[in-house]
């Protein structure tokens, strides 16, 4: 345990908060990261967001609603006679309405509003960067870009510059734009008590460290051999490919979309996305890790049948690429005729499985004598169904 209360200031760009949800302010992921550490007694943690980030996000959910608003007008159409009451959404109502459920979530979280200090922004210098396209503006098909992400990069500064004196507290930026992240990197070169993170995965193992008392730098080691320990693309001897955990993710993957979808249901085009270990907790001389898979593919079904020739209309040959391109699956080939079934109702998935595992330190920081704890779907997911295509 620590003798002194750890002090961490944490403060997030926009697409740390983004979340496929209608109005809510904060990710699914970013509520659990906040709700995990608030009862942490070594930990006195502050969140913070600048303003700005604030009201871009204010600016997504409006226009979300908004677009969701006239999908449900366009769907009345037709069913007046049968509806019992009146379901009109107010577009003059849903600006006060989105600000109520900001400050709810505010509130609820206790997240700290970081304002800018214009007076103290160097505008000419700033002018000079979006001129010359440097991070974090950049060239874009009609001028340029970046200048919402050049005040979070002056608010982040601003902040971490007034807690730099307190050398009892640190201060956290998790950042995933990576022009914003570069720039702010190069900005806050000089500030001593300040990490820079991409992701809240790296964040939370950070904390962890902290939490756990470990040595950082001892642990950035054993994290990197973590790393390769864990997964390496097709070594048997890695602990990923040792436990079968790719089949264990197919076969749950199986059983998932039959809860969800039925039977009539099936995936296809999958991409796997192995990220990095991060740091959980150390307990009885193990090493305790979480290691996140992402698991990217198409869940559709099939429509009827359809029989081809030897050509499709008047320009396209018969083939693959035809078929492919046109979303067709071929069912049977027989006398020179493709049975083939058109997909629908496609959704991009994005399905996060979490692998809890632990190991000793031998000598030279090798990991030896793993041993896999728990292995989970994230059900609550919030890139599930996100992407209609």
């Amino acid at each position: 345990m620590n003798t002194q209360q750890i002090k961490i200031n944490i403060i997030f760009d926009t697409s740390i908060l983004f979340t496929n949800d209608t109005y809510q302010l904060i990710s699914h992921n970013l509520k659990k990261l906040i709700e995990d550490f608030t009862e942490k007694d070594d930990l006195e943690i502050t969140w913070h967001l600048p303003e700005v980030v604030k009201k871009e996000r204010q600016y997504q959910i409006e226009e979300n609603v908004k677009k969701k608003r006239k999908e449900f007008i366009s769907a009345q159409k037709g069913l007046t006679p049968f509806l019992e009451s009146s379901t009109q959404i107010k577009e003059d109502s849903i600006q006060k309405t989105i600000e109520e459920l900001i400050e709810a979530d505010i509130k609820k979280y206790e997240i700290q509003i970081s304002l800018l200090d214009c007076n103290v922004v160097d505008w000419n210098k700033l002018i000079s960067n979006s001129c010359d396209r440097l991070s974090p503006f950049e060239e874009v098909e009609k001028g340029e870009k970046g200048f919402r992400d050049a005040l979070i990069l002056e608010t982040m500064y601003q902040f971490a510059q007034g807690l730099e004196k307190h050398s009892e507290s640190m201060t956290l930026c998790v950042v995933r734009d990576k022009r914003l992240c570069k720039a702010l990197l190069t900005r806050t070169d000089s500030i001593s008590n300040i990490k820079i993170f991409e992701d809240l995965l790296k964040c939370r193992s950070f904390m962890n460290i902290q939490l756990a008392s470990q040595n950082e730098e001892a642990m950035e080691i054993i994290l990197k051999k973590a790393k390769t320990f864990f997964y390496k693309p097709e070594d048997s001897k890695s602990f990923y490919y040792h436990e079968k955990i790719g089949q264990m993710i197919l076969t749950e993957l199986s059983d998932f979309l039959t809860r969800m979808h039925g039977d009539d249901f099936k995936r296809d085009k999958f991409f796997w996305d192995i990220k990095d270990p991060i740091f959980e907790d150390f307990e009885n001389n193990r090493i305790h890790f979480a290691s996140k898979v992402h698991v990217h593919s198409e869940v559709f079904r099939h429509g009827y049948g359809v029989t081809f020739g030897e050509s499709v209309g008047d320009t396209y040959s018969l083939g693959e690429f035809y078929l492919h391109q046109n979303n067709y699956d071929v069912i049977s080939e027989r006398n020179g005729e493709i049975i083939a079934c058109k997909k629908r109702d496609i959704i991009h998935y994005v399905d996060i499985f979490e692998v809890c595992w632990s190991a000793k330190v031998g000598e030279d920081n090798k990991l030896k004598d793993a041993v896999m704890e728990i292995f989970t779907i994230d059900e609550t997911n919030q890139e599930n169904f996100s992407y209609q295509l």
